[in-house]
């Protein structure tokens, strides 16, 4: 589902803006326009916390226990999601075709930021996610919403076989594997949509963005597109 009215390209272009969660929250996906410090400065943001990542299933819950420059020393040991329940630290991952995802309990007032490449999605990183704010801070599947940011598209994204079959105990996965000759095309915005329903989350606080970052070069950085390229910066942060 996308609402397009909750979409929006931040002034500066720096970033695409996902306004559905609260006033209180900034939700970002960065675009190639602006580099991370300078989206940073925009948007206010003072302390933001990011992880070495290694296309795992690994997730950072992050609380006030320690600093912010010993959250980031822990996440250089690799991991591809951050959660934290921590207002003012804003969590931040990075990608270039891959899918970032942000998510957003309002009750508990818990945030998340998840890097789902190929590999993540082939082990549910989503999923995980949900389940640590379940676990470490008490968040209900149904009270969290989802943010899924521009990312390759299908329209763009051919893999082989042995990505087909890294989802081949998905019992939809006819219907996000096209056949393309001796190749797929897969759709990760809409794999990811689904394993967070299967998580728990409702279809109507799921929303996607329509941009696809091998489309649109001129706004984002394509790893397959462009092979060496920059990383954009996405990330949310809960505002005292």
């Amino acid at each position: 589902m996308e609402r397009r009215n909750s979409w929006s390209i931040d002034e500066g272009g720096g970033a695409v803006l996902y306004g559905g969660f609260a006033k209180k929250v900034t939700a970002f996906f960065g675009t190639r326009a602006m580099d991370d410090e300078a989206l940073f400065e925009r948007l206010g943001i003072e302390a933001d916390i990011f992880v070495k990542q290694t296309h795992s299933t690994e997730i950072l819950a992050v609380d006030s226990h320690r600093s912010v420059s010993e959250w980031i020393e822990e996440g250089k040991k690799g991991y591809d999601g951050i959660v934290t329940d921590r207002p003012g630290w804003a969590v931040a991952i990075y990608t270039a075709d891959c899918v970032p995802v942000l998510l957003y309990d309002g009750r508990k007032k818990v945030c998340a930021a998840v890097h789902a490449g190929w590999r993540g999605t082939a082990g549910e990183i989503v999923k995980k996610a949900v389940e640590v704010m379940r676990e470490k801070y008490g968040s209900r599947p149904a009270d969290i919403g989802a943010a899924i940011g521009p990312c390759i598209g299908s329209c763009c994204y051919q893999v082989d076989d042995a990505v087909y079959n890294s989802f081949r105990l998905y019992p939809w996965k006819g219907e996000v594997f096209r056949e393309d000759g001796p190749r797929w095309r897969l759709n990760l915005k809409d794999t990811n949509r689904r394993q967070l329903m299967e998580a728990g989350l409702a279809d109507e606080k799921i929303s996607s963005s329509h941009l696809c970052t091998a489309c649109r070069t001129d706004l984002f950085f394509s790893y397959r597109l462009e092979g060496s390229t920059g990383r954009m910066v996405s990330g949310i942060v809960m505002k005292g």
